[in-house]
C-alpha cells in the first residue's frame, strides 16, 4: 500500500487533505504499452538500463479531484484510445469531455514543470509568468469556474504511417516504434518563435495544449472545439516549432539507447528468443518493419 500523505491539492487548493498518488499521464496508456511489450517492461528513454513498470506518479490531487479526472480518462480510453490502438478509429463524436481530458493531462505536466522552472530558474520571469497565467486558466476551467480556456487551444494528432521523408535523421530514429510504444509529456518554450506549448504523447496520440501560438504555427484538422463536434481522423498536418522539439527529443532518445549495457542487451535478446513467435505477430514488430521501409527522399 502507498504511504498516506497529507497536503494541499494542486487543483482545488484544499488544505490538509489526503493526497492521492496520481498518474501524470493516465495509467491506461502505460498498461497497454507494457501489456504489448515482449519483455513485460518499458525502458527509460534516456537510461535504457532502467526498466520501468509504470508511468510517473506524484502526490498531487485530493480524492475528489482524482475522481474528476478519472471520469474523462475513462471516456477517452473507451471512445478514442483503444479504438485507435486497434486500428479501427476513423472518426468519432466528442463533447466537452475531450477538452477536459486534454486540459487535465497537460495541466498536470504544466503544473509540475512550473515548479521545476521556479527551482532551476531556467527561464525568465516574463516567460514563467505566461506559463503561470495559463496554468491558472486551465485550473479554473477544470474546476468549472469558467466555460472556456481563453486563447489557449487544445489539439489532437494521430500518428499515421510514414511512407517517406526528406529528413534522413527522422527515418533513422525509427519514429513508428518511438511514438507508438512510448509515452511522455513536457512543456515547450520555443524562444526563437515565442511559442508556448504543453505536449503529451499517448502511445501514438499526440495531445497538445497551445498556451501561446507562434507566428509560424499551422495546425490542420487537429483543433478540439469546446462544443459537440464530429472529428475525422484524416488529412492532419502540423507546421510548428514544437514539432521540431519533439523530433529532437526522439533523436536524443535513440542515441541514448546506444548506451545500453551488455547485461541488459542480453536480457532483451534472451527474452525475444523465448518469445519469438509473439514478437513476429506483435504491433512492435509491425512498427519495426514500417521503420525499415521508410523511403529516404
Amino acid at each position: 500500500m502507498c504511504e498516506e500523505k497529507i497536503g494541499t491539492c494542486a487543483l482545488c487548493k484544499k488544505e490538509n487533505c489526503v493526497l492521492e498518488l496520481s498518474h501524470i499521464i493516465p495509467k491506461f496508456v502505460f498498461r497497454r504499452i507494457i501489456k504489448k511489450s515482449i519483455t513485460g517492461f518499458m525502458r527509460n528513454p534516456f537510461n535504457p538500463n532502467e526498466r520501468i513498470q509504470d508511468g510517473d506518479k506524484q502526490y498531487l490531487l485530493c480524492g475528489d479531484c482524482e475522481d474528476l479526472f478519472n471520469t474523462t480518462e475513462t471516456i477517452f480510453a473507451n471512445k478514442i484510445f483503444h479504438l485507435y490502438k486497434a486500428g479501427t478509429l476513423k472518426e468519432f463524436e466528442y463533447e466537452e469531455w475531450l477538452n477536459l481530458f486534454i486540459s487535465s493531462v497537460n495541466w498536470r505536466i504544466l503544473y509540475l514543470d512550473i515548479l521545476r522552472f521556479k527551482a532551476d530558474k531556467s527561464i525568465s520571469n516574463e516567460k514563467l509568468n505566461i506559463l503561470i497565467k495559463s496554468e491558472e486558466i486551465l485550473r479554473d476551467y477544470l474546476l468549472g469556474r469558467r466555460k472556456d480556456i481563453s486563447d489557449i487551444e487544445n489539439h489532437i494528432f494521430f500518428f499515421d504511417d510514414i511512407k517517406s521523408t526528406s529528413d534522413n535523421k527522422i527515418a533513422n530514429d525509427e519514429p513508428h516504434s518511438f511514438f507508438r510504444h512510448s509515452s511522455f509529456g513536457y512543456t515547450v518554450v520555443c524562444n526563437d518563435f515565442d511559442g508556448y506549448y504543453v505536449i503529451s504523447n499517448l502511445s501514438g496520440i499526440l495531445i497538445c495544449t497551445i498556451l501561446k501560438k507562434s507566428t509560424v504555427d499551422e495546425w490542420e484538422n487537429t483543433y478540439v472545439k469546446l462544443g459537440k463536434e464530429n472529428f475525422k481522423v484524416q488529412n492532419q498536418k502540423i507546421k510548428s516549432p514544437v514539432m521540431g522539439d519533439i523530433m529532437e527529443y526522439m533523436h536524443e532518445s535513440r542515441l541514448s539507447q546506444e548506451n545500453i549495457s551488455k547485461e541488459q542487451y542480453n536480457r532483451i535478446v534472451n527474452s525475444v528468443r523465448k518469445n519469438s513467435e509473439k514478437l513476429f505477430n506483435s504491433e512492435i514488430y509491425k512498427n519495426m518493419i514500417l521503420d525499415k521501409k521508410i523511403s529516404k527522399e
